[in-house]
Order: C-alpha cells, then sequence, then structure tokens
C-alpha cells in the first residue's frame, strides 16, 4: 500500500495531463482543451495549508509551527488529503496515507521526505523535527530568508540581521555626526590643553532608549519594541576618543508570532582629524523564534567613517559603514542555526544637523537620509532607504550634562514599507 501511494503522489501532475488528452480522428478539428482550474489560494499567514478533497477547498491560516502542525494532523486523521503548504513563504506539499504515513515534498530545496510512525502524535513530531532540528532545517532557514517578508534572522528590515547593522551604524555615525561645535574645536591633545578646551576626566555615559517599529509587506505586518542599552568610555585627552558597549534587546511580533533578539556589541572610535572619526565594532546577536520554528546567531564585524562638513547655518555629515555579518551553526532551544546565510552590508547617510533655538536653548535638530544594501547570500529583501528627522539636546563629545534625543524614521523599498519611533537618554 505504501509503495501503490508513493507512485500516485509522484505521478499526480503527468495522470491530470493524460486525463485531459483527446483522441483526434485524421481530418477533424480538435477541440480545445480548456485550461485547468487554478489551485486554491493559500492564506497569507506564518504557515498555511490548502486542499481539495471534491467538496471544495479547505485552507487554514496559523501563527506557529505548533497551531500549524496540530492543524494538519487534525486533517489528516479525519480526510487523508494531500496539502498544499506555505512555510513561512516557501512553498511544499504534504501527501498523506492515514495520520501515520506523510510524503513531504519541498522542491525548491530538493527534498523529498517521508515520516511513518505506530500513532499520528508520533508521525507528526517527526514532520515538526525535521522542520526545525534536521540538516534540512538551516536550507529551510536560508530559503526563509530569500523568500519571506518577515524572517526574524535575514532578509529584511525587521530581521536580526537588519537590526545588528541598524545599530551599528548609529552607534558609529549619529553621536560623532551631530556633535555641533560652538567656535572651532578646542580638544586637549598629548601635548597640552589649549586655551579654552574642556579639561579633562570626562565621566562615563549610560545610556538607555525605546524604540518602537512597524513593516508591512505582503498583507503581513511585524512590530518591534527595543531596549537598548550603553555604556561609553571617554578619554581624558580626547573625548571623541570612546570605547562604548551596548545591548539593545528587541520583542518582535511576526503577524501574531513572537521573537526575542539580542545584540552584545562593542566599538572603538578613533578621531583622525577634527571633524574626521573611524569606527570599528564587534558584535554577536542571537534570535529566538520558538514560535515560528526557527532561530539565529550572527557574528559581525564593521567599519564606520563619519565626516563633518561645518557650515555658518548647521552641519552635513556623511556616514560610510561596510560590514560582514554571518549567519553561526549551532542550536538554540534544540533548534538548529546553520543557515550559512552571509553578507558584507553597506550602509551610507547624510545627516543635516543646525541648531533649533525655537525649541529651547541648547537643542537641535536632525535631518537624515540613509540606504543600506546586501551583498553576498540571497536574500528577500537586498536594498532600502530611510529618511528621518530628530529632535535633542546638543551631544558635545565634551559635553558634562546629560542629553537626550527622539524622533521618527520612514523606510521604503520596492517591497517593504515601515516607521520607526525612537529615543535615547545618555545621563
Amino acid at each position: 500500500m505504501r509503495a501503490l501511494f508513493l507512485a500516485s503522489f509522484a505521478s499526480t501532475t503527468l495522470l491530470a495531463n493524460v486525463a485531459h488528452a483527446q483522441v483526434v480522428n485524421p481530418g477533424t478539428t480538435p477541440t480545445p482543451t480548456p485550461p485547468p482550474a487554478p489551485a486554491p489560494a493559500l492564506p497569507t499567514a506564518n504557515y498555511s495549508f490548502v486542499y481539495d478533497f471534491g467538496q471544495g477547498p479547505v485552507s487554514g491560516g496559523f501563527k506557529t509551527l505548533d497551531q500549524f502542525i496540530a492543524g494538519l494532523q487534525d486533517n489528516a486523521t479525519r480526510v487523508s488529503p494531500q496539502f498544499n503548504l506555505s512555510l513561512r513563504g516557501i512553498r511544499a506539499t504534504l501527501g498523506t496515507d492515514g495520520p501515520t504515513f506523510l510524503l513531504l515534498s519541498i522542491p525548491s530545496l530538493g527534498v523529498n521526505q517521508t515520516f511513518s510512525a505506530q500513532t499520528a502524535d508520533e508521525t507528526f513530531a517527526q514532520l515538526k523535527a525535521f522542520l526545525t532540528q534536521s540538516s534540512v532545517a538551516g536550507q529551510i532557514q536560508r530559503e526563509s530568508a530569500r523568500v519571506s517578508p518577515f524572517d526574524p534572522v535575514a532578509g529584511n528590515p525587521s530581521s536580526l540581521m537588519a537590526r545588528a547593522v541598524a545599530w551599528d551604524f548609529f552607534n558609529a555615525f549619529y553621536p560623532f555626526a551631530s556633535n555641533i561645535m560652538e567656535g572651532a574645536a578646542m580638544i586637549a591633545q598629548a601635548g597640552g590643553i589649549p586655551p579654552g578646551a574642556a579639561p579633562g576626566p570626562f565621566r562615563s555615559l549610560p545610556g538607555v532608549g525605546a524604540r518602537y517599529d512597524h513593516f508591512s509587506d505582503q498583507g503581513q505586518a511585524t512590530q518591534g519594541f527595543t531596549l537598548p542599552l550603553s555604556y561609553t568610555l571617554r578619554s581624558d585627552l580626547d573625548p571623541r576618543r570612546q570605547f562604548s558597549v551596548s545591548l539593545p534587546l528587541t520583542v518582535v511580533d511576526v503577524d501574531g508570532a513572537r521573537a526575542y533578539m539580542g545584540t552584545l556589541n562593542t566599538s572603538l572610535r578613533l578621531p583622525l582629524a577634527r571633524d574626521w572619526a573611524l569606527t570599528g565594532a564587534l558584535g554577536y546577536s542571537q534570535v529566538r523564534a520558538t514560535d515560528l520554528g526557527t532561530a539565529g546567531q550572527i557574528g559581525s564585524i564593521a567599519l564606520t567613517s563619519a565626516y563633518v562638513f561645518r557650515t555658518g547655518f548647521g552641519d552635513l555629515a556623511l556616514g560610510n559603514m561596510v560590514g560582514y555579518y554571518k549567519t553561526i551553526s549551532g542550536k538554540i532551544g534544540g533548534i538548529s542555526t546553520g543557515s550559512g546565510i552571509a553578507n558584507t552590508v553597506l550602509r551610507n547617510g547624510l545627516l543635516w544637523s543646525e541648531r533649533a533655538a525655537w525649541l529651547g536653548s541648547g537643542m537641535s535638530i536632525e535631518y537624515t537620509l540613509v540606504n543600506t544594501h546586501y551583498l553576498g547570500s540571497e536574500l528577500y529583501l537586498k536594498n532600502y532607504t530611510e529618511l528621518g528627522v530628530n529632535i535633542g539636546s546638543n551631544k558635545r563629545a565634551d559635553s558634562v550634562r546629560s542629553y537626550l534625543q527622539g524622533g521618527l524614521t520612514y523606510l521604503f523599498s520596492s517591497k517593504t514599507k515601515g516607521v520607526l519611533a525612537n529615543f535615547s537618554y545618555w545621563f
């Protein structure tokens, strides 16, 4: 029986074509064969299925992997259909011969895998383990980053990789670029402190903030809440020379499923001239998305140049970052993370900063334009642009006072759109 089922499942398309063949007698005109009916549409969801058992299509959309597996098992127990599936955007089919024998096919990955056990619970547990823990799990993650608008590991602005990229650039570029100077630069040097320079020592700067983001694409949406924590040490000889440790923590709702993200990042800024600095950064990032049956960890290295052109009206800063971001093999919560995704990322931006006396003494306003481009592994979205405006107190490198800043950003691309709101406070 099993061999007969496998042969029947594999030849479904061939049999359908033969069923439509016509016998044409010589001298007669064949009647055009109507095109086959389109396959029933899959619901828009993280996981979904559809099948037609002769009485109209039956479909289901699910927020989490566990709900999806339970829905498949329930339907397979009752009617033993052949399912068309969407596994976080990856198209697949699942043939059933009762609830204890399954055949999964993922054409884009060349996967054909059978599952069989004594009970339905054991059989569908095998299916779940295959999707999350087998050697194919990494291939599924890589393909999801290529086809899904909201894969939590990579491929879109809401993913772990994109958030690590954004944080590397923010930490290296924005504090230096918006450092409005009052008059000439008065920075202490090894040869002595010039008249008027701010004398050290300069205290450290702890930082905390809040960020909200919302992205939408293909009828789905994500929203994220981030608590960015940081601690910055400033050199007494030159307060622009800084060493920072940061830890942004994020909770993301991926169309009803939760993902938890965090990045541990260290960076060192070295000024090369009064208005130019280079910042190197090393980072480790992790995401746990048990609801979606996926997880990931990323190692990163980045170098950012920030140069400020100062005018009598305000400051124009140019930021250029190149970084390398690669997933790390292993397991998180029993889920494989070996997707092999690796990308070189270019992030470039302009920032115009000017004093805003109408907001109060020491206040400034900033306008930003930032573009991000990915090279390397195939991703769902390789390029996107952000427009932003921020208002806050002056972030002078030698300031002994606390400062704060908040603003809004609009992200747009050929696919995904989104808005971001942020608030930061250094004290």
